[in-house]
């Protein structure tokens, strides 16, 4: 008899993590992800187009395994050791960043998301990317300059109910997840590049941003 795609396990509104721990669907690490399945299915719609340039095939395809890799560690309720492959991931993305960024034009302004439908539709992906990214950067609580979210305890200290000692609590940062972090964070950058350079290739110019003047923004595109 074949697998039902269906199991009811999930009706009481919980699904597992790795380990078998049961925890709500609105846990934020659920919601963690969910965001990553989100970006992994735009990268999906981006490489259904009719026409991705050959060039962007590989590096797609290549993140939406890297993503993949991603649930996996964040879906694992016991920390692991520093993920030597998204060190090894992110440091493939900025080679690819570096090499499509030579063959642009040099930015010098805010740019609109668009273009052709390839440019389009990455520029949408680095977007749910970048929501991936803030998601898990919440779950984790990494902050940059170790800044204190609203109604956390300031200069280190411990609020009610945390682990002290410095101690991780349960979902708090470990280093595989914080190295993901990283990766998207790197990722929405090569998305940005990648997008403009499908346009460039397209021969789409791109509409510039100016701050609105005398109560109507000024259109320009190059």
């Amino acid at each position: 008899m074949t697998a039902r795609i269906y199991t009811r396990a999930g009706d009481g509104g919980e699904t597992g993590l790795i380990g078998g721990k049961r925890v709500s669907k609105a846990d934020r690490r659920i919601a963690g992800l969910g965001m990553l399945d989100e970006t992994n299915a735009a990268l999906g719609f981006v490489l259904s187009l009719s026409s991705p340039l050959d060039r962007l095939r590989a590096p797609l395809a290549g993140a939406q395994r890297d993503l993949f890799e991603a649930g996996a560690i964040v879906a694992d309720d016991s920390p692991k050791e520093a993920s030597e492959h998204f060190a090894r991931a992110t440091e493939r993305l900025e080679r690819s960043i570096d090499r499509f960024e030579a063959e642009l034009t040099p930015l010098t302004n805010f740019i609109l998301p668009g273009g052709s439908h390839l440019g389009a539709g990455l520029h949408w992906a680095r977007t749910v990317c970048r929501r991936a990214e803030r998601s898990l950067v919440e779950l984790e609580g990494v902050l940059p300059d170790g800044a204190a979210p609203d109604g956390a305890a300031p200069d280190g200290a411990a609020p009610d109910g945390a682990a002290p000692d410095g101690a991780a609590p349960d979902g708090a940062s470990h280093p595989a997840q914080r190295s993901v972090v990283v990766y998207l964070n790197r990722l929405s950058d090569a998305l940005f590049v990648w997008a403009r350079w499908a346009n460039q290739s397209a021969g789409e110019s791109e509409s510039i941003w100016r701050p609105a003047v005398g109560g109507e923004e000024e259109k320009e595109t190059r």
